[in-house]
């Protein structure tokens, strides 16, 4: 996952699923587009919760 800082209070996401190396034959990106502020950070919030239930 990768974040960009755009003009106009928006930040585009880029995010990625790739197959394990070393083949890595195959990939898939998508960007989505988030408002700065509220909305980003809501976004951050669900993120974590997510990537804390896929641990352990």
């Amino acid at each position: 996952m990768s974040a960009e800082h755009r003009p106009g209070g928006y930040v585009h996401l880029t995010w990625g699923i790739h197959d394990r190396p070393p083949s890595e034959e195959w990939h898939f990106e998508t960007t989505t587009v988030r408002a700065v502020g509220k909305e980003m950070r809501k976004l951050t919030a669900e993120f974590q919760i997510f990537l804390m239930s896929t641990v352990g």
